[in-house]
């Protein structure tokens, strides 16, 4: 069975389409053409967004939730033939250095099918008849409606001429799909379909705190941040990449940022317990590895599982007294030959302990996973892709 990959409709069923019967046979050929057509335009533009900042926080959300759907049926079905690593890594290699519209018109069709879907997806949960209240559990709403119609305004605006009455008909039409998600609700969490248009106000707030957004009467009652959503080392941000791997890893997240913070990624370690000190190793926007720690360590070390490879991060504030509520912190940072070893001694399946020296020549201790407390490891593969993701540039 081939497919062909052209420009993708809008319709309501591509919001979150699923393919629910277990027997193949059952489905039709134009069923699973149709569903293999939407994950590919998903799956690519994942790959290509890899290379080339072209999806936003809402519309990788709504990517991933379309793959989240349609990959296992389609694996099922397919078989062999369905090869969805292949899918990613063609868009990724193709949108290297970012591709105008005129060098991949149909890649581009792709992109931007994912964008009017998230687009109607965002507009969607605002025209639900309802609070978002009723869309939870018992846990608190992190929206209101007015910021939710915020989100879908802003949406709206960005739409091209040509865009604006099928996006707002798919809009309409995948209301009941809202409806239907609200009452089946699970505690605590809103129904998958709302992400999309969550991402989008969580983005907005990310603007709101920056000084073009603080005079964006737009986004007025957008809300802020959360204290902890905005890393001082980092910024606002526009989206965000959690690179999380199975195990006793530390996940690696990567930032598109709203302003040119010093860094760029971070992964966060912990040495044990509400008061035993824990803090960030960050990737800067210049290629430096440093890092913030609530407590008064000597030095912080990248120790290799496999071989005895170690490279340093050295205090560089000693004289400032950390403390647990963040009003001081012990600063690190990699000098520049260690980097350079610790990049040419290196590929990308390296693991290595996180390490932390208490005092000046005391004991070297690890970094423990805070839920199966083992050591805890971080891949260089992570690391390197969490860089390159982050400083990925954007379509002219």
């Amino acid at each position: 069975m081939i497919f062909t990959r052209g420009a993708v409709a809008i319709s309501a069923a591509a919001v979150f389409a699923t393919l629910p019967a277990s027997n193949a046979a059952a489905q039709t050929e134009a069923q699973v053409r149709d569903a293999f057509v939407k994950f590919t335009a998903a799956q690519r533009s994942l790959g290509m967004n890899e290379s080339c900042a072209v999806l936003d926080q809402a519309e990788t959300r709504y990517a991933d939730a379309m793959i989240g759907e349609l990959k296992s049926p389609l694996a099922r079905i397919l078989g062999d033939q369905f090869k969805p690593e292949e899918i990613w890594e063609e868009g990724r290699v193709l949108f290297e250095g970012c591709k105008s519209r005129d060098e991949a018109s149909d890649a581009w069709k792709q992109i931007d099918f994912v964008k009017q879907m998230s687009a109607a997806s965002v507009i969607a949960a605002s025209l639900i008849p309802m609070s978002p209240d009723d869309c939870i559990g018992k846990s608190n709403s992190p929206v209101s409606a007015g910021q939710l119609k915020i989100a879908a305004d802003r949406v709206k605006a960005s739409l091209q001429s040509s865009q604006q009455e099928p996006v707002l008909a798919a809009a309409k039409s995948m209301v009941p799909l809202f409806e239907q998600g609200c009452a089946e609700k699970k505690d605590y969490y809103y129904p998958s379909t709302f992400g999309p248009a969550l991402a989008k106000v969580a983005a907005l707030r990310q603007l709101r705190s920056t000084p073009a957004g603080t005079s964006d009467a737009g986004l007025a009652g957008i809300g802020e941040p959360e204290k902890s959503a905005i890393d001082p080392w980092i910024g606002p941000w526009e989206s965000y990449f959690l690179n999380y791997r199975m195990g006793d890893y530390a996940s690696v997240t990567a930032y598109r940022t709203l302003s040119s913070g010093k860094a760029v990624a971070k992964f966060r370690v912990s040495a044990g317990g509400a008061f035993s000190g824990s803090g960030n190793v960050y990737f800067t926007r210049d290629g430096k590895i440093e890092a913030s720690f609530d407590k008064d360590y000597d030095s912080i070390v990248l120790k290799s599982v496999e071989g005895d490879r170690s490279y340093v991060l050295l205090r560089t504030n000693p004289s400032v007294s950390p403390d647990f509520f963040g009003n001081n912190r012990a600063e690190f940072a990699m000098n520049s030959e260690t980097l350079k070893r610790f990049i040419s001694e290196n590929d990308e399946d390296a693991d290595f302990y996180i390490q932390y020296r208490p005092e000046l020549k005391g004991e070297l201790r690890r970094f423990l996973n805070s839920a199966s407390k083992n050591s805890v490891k971080v891949n260089m593969g992570d690391l390197v892709r969490a860089s390159r993701w982050a400083m990925a540039p954007s379509p002219d």
